[in-house]
């Protein structure tokens, strides 16, 4: 084997510097695929365009679902995060009040009721105080006397059970995903390198000619950057599936900023 592996010329700079960013690499496969398709007349161009089409579309019909699924992941965040807002803010003293109408605090029947205390309710982990309105539904199907108070707790329990629920199989959704897409970064890169290669053959005389097929800006800055200056898949991946807090710019909102001409589809904002 050649002892010049690391020349710089059989270097995918997509793997190298695109493929760090998945949001990045998005850009650049939509950008180069738009570009074969308007020069599509040249049937040597057509060629390259008909190659790259399959594996285009599935990279970003994947990258598309798994950015949905993050925004509706982070909305239902937000809507779990606001009941349970609202709950600490007027309900859990509303329920209180009507439990100590028919039971005084020191009795065994509100201790039975308020077994967990109160603090389980306000404070700590979501599938804690999910659990403790849970509990505290079961346990009020023992007094008829607090039939429509317990019709409003089991109503709210079962709400944020369901929207919880939900919320983890989307969770589930991004980390399968992410997998996939891990596999298909190093086909579409590979694919694009091809595609360089190949255009350099047919614009050996006119290199600049080149140049039209890609997001150059985009491109160049990724190549000339420090390879500490973007985020690894690993990190972005991290900071998008561990941050519960961070709402993510929509597809719609992206696309509108580097590829103007896209047409987003319908998707629920995040």
């Amino acid at each position: 084997m050649s002892n010049y592996q690391n020349w710089v010329y059989t270097r995918n700079p997509f793997l190298l510097h695109a493929g760090r960013s998945l949001q990045k690499l998005y850009v650049v496969v939509t950008d180069h695929a738009a570009k074969l398709q308007f020069e599509s007349h040249d049937t040597e161009i057509d060629r390259l365009f008909q190659q790259f089409a399959p594996v285009s579309g599935m990279f970003t019909s994947l990258y598309r679902t798994w950015r949905r699924s993050i925004n509706d992941r982070v909305k239902l965040t937000l809507e779990l995060d606001n009941l349970l807002e609202e709950f600490n803010a007027t309900k859990f003293e509303d329920w209180d009040v009507q439990i100590r109408y028919h039971f005084r605090s020191d009795t065994p029947e509100y201790r039975q009721l308020m077994r967990e205390g109160k603090a389980v309710f306000a404070r700590g982990k979501k599938d804690l105080r999910i659990s403790a309105i849970r509990n505290l539904a079961l346990a009020l199907n023992d007094y008829p006397q607090l039939a429509t108070l317990h019709a409003e707790v089991q109503a709210l329990a079962t709400l944020l059970e369901n929207k919880r629920k939900e919320q983890l199989s989307l969770k589930k959704l991004e980390r399968n995903s992410i997998q996939t897409l891990r596999e298909m970064r190093d086909t579409v890169c590979g694919q694009l390198f091809r595609n360089l290669s190949y255009l350099n053959y047919l614009y050996w005389n006119t290199p600049q000619r080149v140049t039209d097929f890609f997001h150059m800006e985009l491109v160049r800055k990724l190549v000339t950057s420090k390879a500490n200056s973007v985020n690894t898949l690993e990190e972005e991946e991290s900071l998008l599936l561990d941050n519960e807090e961070e709402t993510p710019i929509s597809l719609e909102e992206f696309d509108e900023v580097f590829n103007p001409d896209f047409e987003a589809d319908e998707e629920v904002d995040g």
